[in-house]
């Protein structure tokens, strides 16, 4: 038993700190990736829609697709949102305990950074077939 317990603790230590860089980019904001260069559009003399401007814009700000989560949890968070349609508490509760990094009010923050996400990639596709 306390062998098992020595290598439980020793892959939890290995799990706490299995990459020093995520450590580092995780202690910057809600940016994980350096943000992309800023798009063609937006300028006086643009073309393009409000819409498709206000949603590059929002992935600038943002950094990335993914809120500033990994790759990773963003996926578990999107396929357990898939789960729970109606979202609420219980969909909260479960993604924090699967994703031990994130906290209730994380995922809380988060769900309200994808509906955002969602409404206005829904703005620029309407604009976009206009």
């Amino acid at each position: 038993l306390v062998k098992e317990l020595e290598t439980f603790m020793g892959r939890m230590e290995t799990w706490g700190n299995k990459d020093e860089s995520d450590a580092r980019e995780k202690s910057g904001g809600r940016r994980i990736h350096p943000p992309p260069p800023p798009p063609a559009s937006g300028g006086d003399n643009d073309p393009s829609p409000p819409e498709v401007v206000a949603f590059e814009k929002f992935l600038v700000r943002e950094g990335s697709m993914t809120g500033g989560w990994t790759h990773d949890d963003h996926a578990l968070f999107l396929r357990l949102r898939a789960q729970f349609p109606r979202g609420g508490s219980a969909f909260f509760e479960r993604t924090a305990c699967l994703l031990p990094d994130k906290t209730k009010e994380d995922v809380v923050q988060h769900d309200a950074w994808m509906k955002r996400l969602e409404t206005l990639l829904d703005a620029k596709r309407v604009a976009i077939r206009r």
